[in-house]
């Protein structure tokens, strides 16, 4: 049997051991959220160098964003006058930098019309792309085109259901040549059997 001595001898190493191991124990899990701690900054950068980055050419396409102001030029039959309309579009980068958001706001023919459209660059396709939508059709369309240095113009390819002509296929050249870096003239045209008819020409000035 132990004496009282030796019981609070006990008492007292059995204690020690305690807060030693309890110290041991909290160094290890400071150790271990340390680490822990290292390893997701470490993932997160090599996230982070993985994921894509936005090219030049959608700093091309970002140079572009701003209010532009709009007049539409449009001869729905070559015998009459041209008719004249006003509008207005703005540009927004987006979505960390691939997607340039357009809302396009006016009128044809006396008609209100709005438009919203995505300006980006597929890298995989080596293209850049706009993908359409408006109220003048239920179905969008996506173009798809090149942009040529020497001339300082986008050119771009779609075709889309036309629900005016019982859903007939139709196919349209959009070109859009820049004058500096503060206006521009877009001229929409349909491609019919090889032969391009355009369609309307909008001329756009940047506001200040």
């Amino acid at each position: 049997m132990m004496n009282k001595n030796t019981s609070l001898k006990a008492v007292v190493i059995s204690a020690g051991l305690l807060v030693f191991v309890a110290c041991k124990s909290g160094t290890n899990d400071k150790k271990s959220s340390g680490a822990m701690a290292t390893m997701d900054a470490s993932m997160a950068m090599s996230m982070d160098a993985a994921m894509p980055k936005p090219g030049p050419q959608h700093a091309m396409i970002q140079q572009n964003d701003g209010v532009w102001d709009a007049v539409i030029k449009m001869r729905p039959d070559p015998s009459a006058p041209e008719m004249v309309s006003k509008a207005m579009e703005t540009r927004k980068t987006s979505a960390g930098g691939f997607w340039q958001v357009v809302e396009f706001s006016g009128d044809f023919m006396g008609t209100p019309f709005t438009g919203h459209g995505l300006n980006g660059y597929d890298p995989v396709k080596g293209k850049f792309v706009t993908y359409w939508v408006d109220s003048m059709n239920p179905i969008g369309a996506v173009y798809e085109g090149s942009y040529d240095a020497a001339t300082n113009t986008m050119t771009t390819y779609a075709s889309a259901p036309d629900p005016m002509r019982n859903n007939k296929v139709v196919y349209y050249k959009n070109v859009f040549q820049y004058h500096g870096n503060d206006a521009g003239t877009m001229t929409l045209s349909e491609i019919d059997l090889g032969v391009e008819n355009k369609m309307l020409q909008i001329d756009y000035t940047r506001r200040k």
